[in-house]
């Protein structure tokens, strides 16, 4: 794969082989035996200057839970990316830390405001180069590049220089890129089909189209949230059927949980999932979706902690 970018006035460019490398790395924890697939996150290596940037290589942290999406950071993930910093791995050792990168299993590659937040976390004194990746088992790996620097962020996700990642291949530019010639496919010469059989396909394609149609209105069309509560340690993960409100254009939630309430925006409801501190002792959540032609749909549920057993 070959660059160079233009990310807000600066070039980026990188090692083929070494990207290649990560979209194979984050294809295979996308595809692994969790539901969603698991999100990965790491350093990225390399040099640069007040112009440029070169992506030498990369290093991926080993997360403190796999299971949860990669941002916000747990503590334990941010303590692995300051080490690594700190001491890199030793075939990255002659680079320096040039960005952070992230595969999102849901959504799209946006930088989000929490993306955002944790680049500058890891990268608290400086700007740095941002890479969000989305995977996909339809098509080609997508990845978008952003320059996050300190100060105050974006309130909504951002879309960045996107381009797209196929296995082995040089990645094209989603808007404005160069159209290149498709590779020649030999075409297989067909008879000509009988009139006995010439109704057969509009009429399959018709039957394919109603039954796609169908399944799509079932799962696309408003249901119950569906809410799910995991709590590990100090957080608590809250997730609901990120469907909900699509067809009659939700505009946003609420969400409670115990004392804390959330208001969310409508792509952080596509998102699908909360992370937020877990209340102490067991406590309620309640949501409610907002606006939309149906009007607010609730869900809610009681979180029970489980009795331990005192030994006397």
């Amino acid at each position: 794969m070959s660059g160079p970018l233009t990310v807000d006035e600066l070039t980026v460019n990188w090692d083929g082989a070494a990207m290649e490398a990560l979209r194979a790395h984050i294809m295979t924890r996308f595809l692994s035996s969790t539901t969603i697939g698991e999100e990965v996150t790491g350093i990225l290596f390399g040099t640069r200057d007040s112009a440029s940037i070169y992506i030498h290589g990369w290093s991926a942290i080993h997360r403190e839970r796999p299971e949860l999406p990669a941002v916000p950071l747990a503590a334990g993930d941010e303590e692995a990316f300051r080490k690594m910093r700190s001491e890199p791995p030793a075939q990255m050792a002659a680079f320096e830390t040039v960005g952070w990168f992230r595969s999102r299993t849901r959504g799209m590659a946006a930088l989000s405001p929490e993306d955002r937040v944790a680049c500058q976390n890891i990268f608290p004194e400086a700007r740095c180069l941002a890479i969000i990746f989305r995977p996909s088992t339809q098509r080609p790996v997508t990845a978008a590049f952003f320059t996050v620097g300190q100060g105050a962020g974006e309130e909504s996700s951002q879309r960045g220089v996107r381009v797209a990642m196929a296995p082995g291949a040089v990645p094209a530019r989603e808007r404005g890129a160069e159209s290149t010639a498709p590779s020649e496919i030999p075409q297989k010469t067909l008879d000509s089909p009988g009139r006995t059989h010439r109704w057969l396909r509009p009429t399959l394609a018709f039957a394919a189209g109603l039954i796609l149609s169908t399944i799509a209105c079932y799962f696309l069309l408003d249901r119950q949230p569906r809410l799910d509560v995991h709590v590990a340690g100090k957080r608590v993960l809250v997730e609901w059927n990120r469907t909900v409100g699509f067809l009659t254009r939700a505009t946003g939630a609420e969400l409670r949980i115990a004392r804390q309430q959330f208001r969310l925006t409508q792509s952080q409801l596509r998102r699908g999932s909360w992370i937020a501190d877990a209340p102490t002792g067991d406590f309620t959540v309640t949501f409610v979706v907002a606006g939309g032609l149906m009007g607010p749909q609730r869900a809610g549920l009681v979180f029970l902690y489980p009795v331990t057993k005192s030994t006397n």
